[in-house]
């Protein structure tokens, strides 16, 4: 039980600092201790499971996962959490943010159809719990969905949410994230003048 809950709280103090000045330190940080984050995961999914904390811990990893290439590994984790999550006690918003964590990275491994599956019913559960950052990340990955398939009115309705998500919770990456994928999309659609205004 402690294993499991100093490696969850460790795991919730990086996620925030995985896209920062502190980005370097903590992938390190997280890499020296992947084994024993790799246990408590474990640990989570056998009697007596402990879902909810697998859940918090997968979500919070999602980005070291991203960025040291271990796509694969942390779809499946968030993969068997979600389905055991079927029948556990897992409150709403932990669900919600393991769901969009999962989507990202089918995204990321280009997995679209899963992605979509995964992200598109998050949106409804977290405007109404009002969790700004889960919903601004899955419109903005939902965005993205829609940007490699060419539907540009979609990709910027999509975006341009997200980036007023981000810009009322104060969210800096965010808010940079979104105007430059709207950049893009209006680059891909041929509005140039509108992609140097976003880009600038």
């Amino acid at each position: 039980d402690r294993h499991i809950a100093f490696f969850r709280a460790l795991a919730e103090e990086a996620e925030p600092s995985l896209q920062g000045a502190q980005q370097g330190e903590w992938l390190v940080r997280l890499e020296a201790d992947h084994d024993n984050l790799r246990a408590a995961l474990q640990a989570c999914l056998e009697p007596p499971a402990r879902i909810e904390d697998g859940l918090r811990i997968a979500s919070a990893l999602w980005r070291f996962w991203h960025v040291r290439g271990y796509l694969s590994e942390g779809r499946d984790r968030l993969g068997r959490l979600l389905t055991a999550a079927t029948d556990a006690d897992v409150s709403a918003d932990i669900l919600g943010q393991a769901r969009v964590a999962a989507g990202i990275l089918a995204r990321y491994q280009n997995d679209h159809e899963a992605a979509r599956a995964l992200l598109l019913p998050s949106l409804a559960p977290a405007r109404a719990r009002n969790a700004s950052n889960s919903l601004a990340l899955a419109l903005f990955h939902l965005g993205h969905l829609d940007l490699v398939q060419n539907n540009w009115v979609g990709a910027r309705a999509l975006l341009a949410e997200s980036l007023s998500i981000s810009r009322r919770s104060g969210d800096r990456a965010g808010i940079a994230a979104a105007v430059t994928s709207l950049g893009i999309v209006e680059s891909e659609a041929g509005k140039f003048r509108a992609a140097e205004t976003l880009f600038a």
